[in-house]
Parts: structure tokens; C-alpha cells; sequence
């Protein structure tokens, strides 16, 4: 199903050129990314194997993608993943929701797949919140478990040394890419424009406003 998916067109086409497909469930700001880290890559050919040998298992059935319906971006993610599915052939629909609701269903696990937004704190050991067995009862909305994974994870929350912490998230990031648990799609490019007739403006990506009362007319 990910390599159904020709993420990087996609990303590029509907948030502009400096969007990247992430290598995981992280941002450009975030320290631990890393473009050797493996992904599966768009192969619609190899795709299209993959489901062949699994439908000899088992039917798919029609796979529901879930919005919020105050998201155009997701909708519009969600229509291009559910006409590359059906190239694939799954039988995909997409049900867009208001935000409360959709929280709701997330929380309660009342959904196929959906498409949701992540920020980034400075630190990435918001991924154990995310994507450990920790998470279940929060923001591990899909139940994603692998004990490797969260033995890597842990691992690398608690390593002093960054260098030493960076080799376990990237053989933790490798780890859930090869599950393949949900499908990374885009990371958005920060980008600021500011006049010249300006003094003191230092911008924080985390933060942008956060310098604003030092900023200053020139004179």
C-alpha cells in the first residue's frame, strides 16, 4: 500500500517544491533525520505483486480513509491515495468528519486509515509517545507494536552521547519502515520572509513569534 504511493509527487504537488518526503514520523527540524535511513520507495510494479500474493490469503475488502473535514490538504491527500489504490485494485473510500469527531473516532480507534498532522517537539522522544506500546492509551491511535522498536527507542531516549543516540533512532526508524505501519507522506519546508526595514528579528523554528518584542522599525 505505501508504494502504491508516489509520495514525493504528491507532496510537491500540493505543498510546493521544497517538500520532502520524510524518512519517518518527523520533520526536517528534527535532529534524527536522516536521508540514508531505509524506506520503502514508489514501485507501483513491485506493489501491485505484493497485493496479488496477499489477496491469495485473504480478501481486502474496501479500506476507509478518514479526514478531518476542516482539511482541505488531507482531503486532497486522501482522494490521491484512494485513486492510486484503486490503480492498485483496492477499493478505497474517504469519509471527512468535523475535528471532534475525528479526534473522537481516533481515540476510540473507529477507523481503517486516516490521514493526520503531526508537529515535532525539539526532541524526538515524542516518537515513544507515538509509536511505542506507552502510546496506547494516547497518541498510538493505530496500536503500532513491535518490541524491537520500543527496546530501540528507549534506548536512545536514555543515550547521553549524541552520536551514540542518533545510530539507535535510525535503527529504530528503520525498524517501523520495515513494518511499514503507516504511510509518511510529507514534511513541510519553513520558510520567512522579512523586511529590511527591520532590526532584531532573530527567527526560532519552533517558535517564530517568540523574539517579536525584540524586533525594531530602523530608523
Amino acid at each position: 500500500m505505501t508504494q502504491a504511493v508516489d509520495r514525493r509527487t504528491l507532496a510537491r504537488a500540493l505543498f510546493g517544491p521544497e517538500t520532502r518526503v520524510p524518512p519517518g514520523p518527523m520533520s526536517q527540524l528534527l535532529w534524527i533525520w536522516d536521508d540514508q535511513t531505509k524506506v520503502l520507495d514508489f514501485d507501483s510494479a513491485q506493489a501491485k505483486a505484493s497485493l496479488t500474493r496477499l489477496k491469495r490469503r485473504a480478501p481486502l475488502g474496501t479500506i476507509d480513509i478518514l479526514v478531518p473535514a476542516t482539511s482541505a490538504s488531507r482531503r486532497q491527500l486522501a482522494l490521491a491515495i484512494q485513486e492510486a489504490w484503486r490503480r492498485l485494485g483496492v477499493n478505497a473510500t474517504v469519509t471527512a468528519v468535523d475535528f471532534p469527531v475525528f479526534q473522537e473516532r481516533l481515540a476510540q480507534g473507529r477507523f481503517d486509515s486516516y490521514i493526520g498532522a503531526i508537529l515535532d517537539e525539539p526532541s524526538p522522544r515524542g516518537l515513544i509517545d507515538q509509536w511505542t506500546r506507552a502510546g496506547w492509551g494516547g497518541a498510538n491511535h493505530g496500536r503500532y507494536a513491535n518490541p524491537v522498536f520500543d527496546s530501540l527507542a528507549l534506548a536512545a531516549s536514555r543515550q547521553d552521547d549524541a552520536t551514540g543516540a542518533k545510530r539507535l533512532w535510525r535503527e529504530a526508524i528503520d525498524t517501523l519502515n520495515a513494518d511499514a505501519p503507516a504511510i509518511f507522506l510529507y514534511s513541510l519546508a519553513n520558510v520567512a520572509g522579512v523586511s529590511r526595514r527591520l532590526d532584531g528579528v532573530e527567527l526560532d523554528p519552533y517558535s517564530w513569534a517568540s523574539g517579536l518584542r525584540e524586533w525594531r522599525m530602523k530608523k
